[in-house]
């Protein structure tokens, strides 16, 4: 049953246009959070269109991007 909804979500997704976001002034759990899930839906999706959404970056996270 898990892996028919899993199968049905990806389905739904496919050749759709995906926005990928977190909360406001993200932090380092929310960024890594979208990255991995920008990841993950590439390993389903050959040409995934997929935009990332940031509104505000924390100091600690642009630092970690930065380095």
């Amino acid at each position: 049953m898990i892996k028919s909804k899993f199968e049905d979500f990806l389905y739904f997704l496919k050749n759709k246009r995906i926005l990928i976001t977190s909360h406001d002034v993200v932090d380092l759990d929310g960024f890594s959070s979208v990255i991995a899930l920008e990841f993950f839906l590439n390993q389903y999706f050959e040409n995934l269109k997929a935009n990332l959404y940031f509104y505000g970056i924390s100091n600690s996270t642009n630092s970690f991007i930065d380095n």
